[in-house]
């Protein structure tokens, strides 16, 4: 006799018993087929696609899960990326170059801060004024393409300069 089985795990799963379907103790959760029916016929087939879909669901349930627990990781790293920029905007407001640096860099990436071209220009433009040579260099690209900021040849010219004095490449 082949028993298709719900088992505790939640599997369905199929054995195979000499003893008489009403013996096995797997009925209560599953069907008894013939071992012919099983191989050839009808109910073989049905039992194979309630196995796929068992499968299936059990697939749907893995992914659903990792989907979450991916949604819980991105809300964590959020959080963590907020506290980091609320500290680095303390330090910035306190006249730290590279702290206006990074915050300019976050928001021309959208790190921790929505990504707005203008104000990582500001940021830039704070970092560059207190002598970042990065930020010098970045401000000068930002110019010279105008991204930001409205495209300014002199400027540009002078903010690059300014950081290649400094040894910025």
């Amino acid at each position: 006799m082949t028993i298709a089985a719900l088992k505790p795990d939640g599997c369905l799963g199929v054995k195979t018993f000499d003893t008489p379907a009403a013996e096995t103790p797997e009925l209560k959760n599953g069907v008894a087929v013939s071992r012919t029916a099983w191989n050839h016929g009808f109910m073989g087939w049905l039992i194979r696609l309630l196995l796929m879909a068992r499968s299936w669901l059990t697939l749907k349930s893995t992914v659903l899960k990792t989907k979450c627990g991916i949604d819980r990781a991105a809300s964590f790293t959020a959080g963590i990326q907020q506290k980091h920029t609320e500290r680095t905007r303390e330090q910035a407001l306190g006249g730290d170059p590279e702290a206006n640096y990074e915050l300019g860099e976050r928001a021309y990436e959208g790190r921790g801060l929505p990504c707005d071209y203008q104000v990582a220009a500001q940021w830039f433009a704070k970092a560059a004024d207190l002598g970042h040579a990065k930020a010098q260099s970045v401000l000068g690209m930002m110019f010279l393409i105008g991204r930001g900021v409205p495209q300014d040849l002199v400027k540009a010219r002078f903010y690059l300069s300014q950081a290649a004095e400094q040894g910025d490449e």
